[in-house]
């Protein structure tokens, strides 16, 4: 299996494949510009992410009770852009969610 790893602009690992990938297919696949944009967020974030949800097949995302409309859902996404650009994160308080949320609308 191809080792993937986002890095941040001096090296360190942002964000591995075993986190992005689909928990039930292991596949990774992106939307073209989402992992520059999910690095550029994490740089500026300048706070661990823990990702709990990123790629999902469409069987998968039903599976977890996902919308049909999810950003999650890598394989024939609804909105035909040929991966998944959304992430679900583990958010350890309220603080870190409304910094995190503000910074990603901001961007």
């Amino acid at each position: 299996m191809e080792q993937i790893t986002l890095r941040g602009p001096e090296g360190d690992v942002y964000f591995t494949r075993r986190e992005l990938a689909c928990k039930s297919t292991g596949k990774l696949a992106l939307a073209d510009g989402f992992a520059e944009n999910l690095i550029r967020l994490r740089y500026m974030f300048d706070q661990p992410m823990i990702v709990t949800s990123c790629c999902r097949s469409t069987a998968h995302n039903q599976s977890v009770g996902g919308s049909s409309k999810s950003f999650h859902i890598y394989d024939n996404p609804p909105w035909g852009n040929g991966g998944a650009c959304a992430v679900d994160v583990r958010t350890p308080d309220g603080r870190y969610a409304k910094e995190l949320v503000a910074l990603a609308l901001e961007m």
